[in-house]
């Protein structure tokens, strides 16, 4: 590690310290450096480079921005997209789910805590999740809570797209998905094996072998686009239920031509003379 001061316009230059080689004779090793800097208490970090990179004349670019506080009420990110897995029970009457976010930061500000408290973003989950866990993304485990039935974010979102991956448990496979704000791209997935579903509001499903194209993995899919201020209603579909209005009236129409066939046959029998 190490520091150095930038100029007035914001550049900066260092020298990068020698590695020594591994002494092993097979084995192969690459140096990864980063550069880091603070401004308004956040850490912004440059992408990872080699000395090789950095020896070719390429700038090593760190952006940062400035920071503004939530306003009160919050702050409603657009959904870049999102992805709902819906898998095979670890428990009996426990449907295994994970749900990736990517919400999108278009100001040019990073956005910290505001008067109203620690909340930076949050967003409703299904009403009846539990054991509800953050096991991926972009903000650290400790910027990430969960109150009632939604996550919460008190870690900085910086501009651009910040990811986050949770999973949750659901007691049954009938259930509302809350979409407030905009909702850009959604995928709701059903592993093989789960029992029909059905998911109002989207389109689908389509299924493994029906498009040559999809590689969904063997996953029943249901997609939507720009979705906004949306509940959606996932739930197993009907099996031997009431038949579709459509085939109660063509069963009614094949009914009432089988009665006037019958009778015309009737007729024709009774009017043949002896």
């Amino acid at each position: 590690m190490d520091s150095v001061f930038a100029d007035t316009d914001g550049g900066f230059r260092f020298t990068l310290p020698e590695t020594e080689p591994s002494g092993h004779p097979d084995a192969t090793s690459v140096s990864l450096w980063l550069v880091t800097t603070l401004r308004d208490g956040i850490t912004y970090a440059s992408d990872p480079f080699t000395e090789e990179g950095a020896g070719q004349g390429g700038e090593i670019r760190l952006e940062t921005f400035p920071s503004r506080p939530v306003p009160p009420g919050g702050i409603m990110l657009p959904l870049e997209g999102r992805e709902i897995s819906l898998g095979r029970p670890e428990e009996e009457g426990r449907w295994q789910v994970v749900d990736r976010f990517r919400i999108r930061n278009d100001s040019l500000a990073t956005w910290v805590a505001g008067e109203d408290g620690p909340v930076v973003w949050q967003f409703p989950l299904p009403s009846r999740a539990v054991a509800v866990r953050y096991v991926d993304g972009d903000p650290l485990p400790d910027g990430v809570f969960f109150q009632g039935a939604g996550v919460q974010v008190t870690a900085p979102l910086r501009p651009g797209a910040t990811v986050l991956t949770l999973t949750y448990e659901l007691p049954s496979l009938e259930f509302r998905i809350p979409l407030p704000g905009v909702t850009e791209a959604l995928g709701v997935r059903a592993a093989p094996g789960l029992p029909p579903l059905t998911v109002e509001g989207l389109e689908g499903p389509v299924r493994p072998g029906v498009d040559p194209d999809d590689a969904v993995g063997g996953f029943t899919v249901w997609t939507g686009t720009e979705l906004q201020n949306r509940f959606l209603h996932v739930a197993p579909s009907p099996v031997g239920g009431a038949p579709p209005l459509v085939a109660i009236l063509l069963g009614a129409v094949l009914v009432g031509v089988a009665v006037l066939v019958t009778l015309r046959r009737r007729d024709e029998e009774e009017s043949v003379p002896d």
